[in-house]
């Protein structure tokens, strides 16, 4: 096994935590680790995609209920926050961010899954 492919899952850790303390910085705790949920639906993405993965009823029931967590939250989060956020700029900063991480650590999932089965 090439040992070099070791590097592609902690580029995706290295860029998912610094996603992470940067969030942490603009959101309360409790909203982060509600949205880190997300990553639940792009790892099923990912596994369907690329390793073939069969998806059954209660796999797609589980991220449903994921997603709709993560958008309830995040929406009430918007909308019901008190303090000032600095405007709409950093909210859209702060979705593509999260959305970043989603991608990056659903891959980094999958890609670790992937090297373990073919070794």
């Amino acid at each position: 096994m090439n040992k070099l492919l070791l590097a592609v899952p902690a580029v995706c850790d290295a860029i998912s935590s610094t996603l992470h303390y940067i969030a942490l910085n603009f959101i309360s705790g409790s909203v982060y680790l509600m949205l880190r949920g997300g990553t639940i639906v792009t790892t099923l993405l990912f596994s369907i995609i690329f390793l073939k993965f069969k998806v059954r009823q209660h796999h797609l029931l589980g991220s449903g209920l994921a997603l709709l967590g993560v958008i309830v939250v995040g929406f009430s989060n918007i909308f019901f926050s008190h303090g000032s956020t600095g405007g709409s700029t950093v909210i859209l900063i702060l979705f593509l961010g999260i959305a970043t991480y989603w991608i990056c650590f659903g891959y980094y999932f999958v890609i670790l899954q992937w090297i373990f089965l073919h070794l």
